[in-house]
């Protein structure tokens, strides 16, 4: 059993970590979130009916875990600053950076019911069929979430001066 469990761990703590991450912002907490993640598979091995893969189902708690975080700590600003002032290399490298803060502040500005279906989209390369799983809601929905992100995101980047 004990054998088992750590090879579960091995195998899925990082992508977990990955998810856990992208919607807390937080890589302390992502840590924690995947820890308890594990506690409470540990704990409740026995409810795990094999309906779905042992993933999907772990990735299912990462995922209402993490909301749990973010709506518990109501926290959607990112700190800029230390992530620019650490980027002193080339002109490209400061462009890449500028991109990617100014994309994950709008993608901040996102409410979480639109910003994860894109971040499972975007970021950890999940077709709609296994968002719908993993975030228990109707194909339809994710295809509109994921549209109506996409539109807001765009119309975020627009407020913000970004031109495209």
């Amino acid at each position: 059993m004990e054998l088992a469990f750590d090879q579960v761990v091995k195998d899925y703590e990082h992508s977990l970590h990955s998810v856990v991450f992208r919607i807390t912002r937080n890589n302390e907490e992502a840590k924690d979130i995947v820890q308890d993640v594990f506690i409470s598979y540990y704990k409740n091995i026995d409810k795990f009916k094999n309906n779905s893969s042992l993933f999907t189902y772990l990735y299912r708690i990462a995922v209402n875990k993490s909301i749990d975080f973010v709506r518990k700590q109501n926290r959607e600003k990112t700190d800029i600053r230390e992530d620019f002032s650490d980027h002193s290399n080339s002109s490209d490298e400061i462009n890449n950076l500028e991109i990617k803060i100014v994309v994950e502040l709008a993608l901040n500005k996102l409410s979480l019911p639109y910003r994860i279906p894109l971040m499972l989209l975007e970021y950890e390369n999940k077709n709609y069929e296994e968002i719908a799983k993993l975030l228990n809601i109707p194909l339809n929905t994710v295809k509109t979430r994921i549209s109506r992100s996409r539109e807001k995101l765009l119309k975020i980047l627009l407020d913000m001066g970004v031109t495209l």
